[in-house]
């Protein structure tokens, strides 16, 4: 009995440990009907009325449901962008009929939840993909006032800077009138976390910011930050580098920069 007793107890934490790990990436729980008895209804319900409650909060903040995939607002939760994309995805007929009873469509609907976006829809949802991760920069460099990454360059960081180039060059369309893909709406979005449209007259942060990434830049490439005029770099960025190794030593190189 005691061999038995322990090896449930063991089985039963393995459970609880795999449904937290299923939770963490979103997992959906609900089934198709003919095997929803095999899961807890009340349980279910819980989860979904957070959810919905989540997708209320990113309705009023946003203007509307089109969360992105990437998105979600709490690392401790289900991922919100899963969850909406399962909800749009359950109205296809090859994907299961009765996934969302009729009170839920009606609440879904009541934040007009598009079912099947178009072109557009689809156009804005990768939109708003980017501006959550221009939305990440800022939190972590405190600046938008970085020149686009080196040609080359394949990672999350070029990919934001490169995207944030692209809204300047296309906001500066839409100020002269020409014909340009950013809305104003959107011009509203980036404008509220502080997107600069140029990258002139920068503050003493964001001089610094800009000379970090150039070291930045050389350790992806070259995986060291051996910095020389010999290996084509200007006088006054290798003396910057130098400086940083010698405020470091002294430590008076301020926390916040210690970025990696």
């Amino acid at each position: 009995m005691g061999f038995q007793a322990k090896d449930a107890t063991q089985k039963k934490r393995s459970a609880v440990f795999k449904n937290k790990k299923l939770d963490s990436i979103g997992f959906v729980w609900i089934l198709h009907p003919k095997f929803r008895s095999q899961i807890s209804i009340k349980s279910e319900e819980t989860t979904w009325d957070a959810a919905f409650q989540r997708l209320v909060k990113f309705q009023k903040e946003y203007g509307h449901t089109k969360v992105p995939k990437s998105f979600n607002d709490g690392d401790n939760q289900p991922h919100l962008g899963r969850w909406r994309k399962h909800y749009k995805a359950s109205q296809n007929p090859n994907y299961g009929v009765g996934l969302v009873t009729k009170e839920r469509k009606e609440l879904l609907e009541s934040l007009r939840f598009e079912w099947n976006p178009g072109r557009k829809d689809e156009f804005e949802e990768t939109w708003m993909s980017h501006f959550e991760d221009m939305k990440k920069f800022v939190k972590k460099y405190n600046t938008t006032k970085v020149p686009q990454a080196p040609k080359g360059y394949n990672c999350s960081i070029a990919a934001a800077l490169n995207w944030a180039k692209w809204q300047r060059l296309l906001y500066n369309k839409f100020m002269r009138d020409e014909t340009s893909t950013i809305t104003p709406q959107q011009i509203d979005l980036l404008n509220s976390i502080g997107f600069a449209w140029n990258l002139k007259n920068k503050t003493s942060h964001e001089k610094w910011i800009h000379e970090y990434f150039k070291l930045y830049w050389h350790h992806f490439q070259h995986n060291n930050t051996v910095i020389s005029q010999s290996s084509g770099y200007n006088s006054d960025f290798v003396y910057w580098v130098e400086m940083q190794k010698r405020y470091y030593k002294a430590e008076k190189l301020e926390q916040g920069k210690l970025i990696c």
